[in-house]
């Protein structure tokens, strides 16, 4: 008794186990894609806008690799940026105490010193606002940087969606008694749910735009204040 009760239930884990002759699904929640067994079937002259889908997914992959390496790079501008902040750090110090220096020299010079230190004072904190700003600007573009990678991956993953639609109607063409019955539905929801994907990292790569936008514009401020220091200094 005990062994057919687990027979029964093995039976019933089974149901839904078995290999579909039309789709590939990794797991539940897959896209689904048109098995290569079913697809070998498909002539030559029908594959001519999957071919055209696969070009396109190529190129998108390149400009995924592309816009990595950019991160990376924009990852190296960031660690000088830091380095310039902990020099400028150091600098700011140098001048606090230069400029208590100057209040402990000789009353005959003490005036001159002062505002000499002051000076040096204000171009350093000038010095430590562009480095802050520089930081802040990388920061914001390498997010940027991002979310353009993952808009391009999304476009990746519409292209595939696309070409697997493109091979679900070709195969549904066939006149074969397996493939009459295939789901092309399934796949233009699969299309229609990428398509929106991509249209919310859109959204999320044009909001990362205008955030580095207002970053320049603060580091460009940053800049010219900087410059004006050293040009008062002198």
């Amino acid at each position: 008794m005990k062994l057919s009760k687990t027979f029964a239930l093995a039976s019933l884990l089974c149901v839904g186990c078995h290999t579909d002759p039309f789709y590939d699904h990794h797991h539940p929640y897959a896209d689904p894609t048109v098995n290569d067994d079913v697809y070998v079937n498909v002539p030559e002259a029908d594959r001519d806008e999957i071919a055209k889908i696969r070009t396109e997914w190529n190129e998108l992959k390149d400009r995924v690799d592309i816009a990595e390496r950019n991160v990376d790079q924009e990852r190296q501008r960031l660690g000088v940026a830091k380095a310039e902040l902990d020099a400028a750090e150091a600098g700011a110090r140098a001048a606090r105490k230069g400029l208590e220096v100057a209040y402990e020299s000789d009353e005959t010079i003490r005036q001159r010193e002062i505002d000499s230190a002051q000076r040096n004072l204000e171009a350093a904190r000038s010095q430590w606002l562009s480095a802050k700003s520089k930081i802040a600007f990388h920061d914001a573009n390498i997010d940027q940087l991002k979310a353009e990678v993952e808009l391009t991956k999304t476009r990746m993953d519409l292209a595939e969606s696309r070409m697997e639609l493109a091979k679900a109607k070709a195969v549904h063409k066939l006149d074969r008694p397996e493939t009459r019955d295939i789901a092309v539905s399934e796949f233009e929801a699969s299309v229609r749910e990428h398509e929106a994907r991509v249209a919310m990292a859109e959204v999320d790569a044009e909001a990362w735009q205008k955030k580095v936008k207002i970053r320049q514009e603060a580091l460009d401020a940053r800049l010219q204040a900087r410059e004006a220091s050293f040009n008062a200094k002198d």
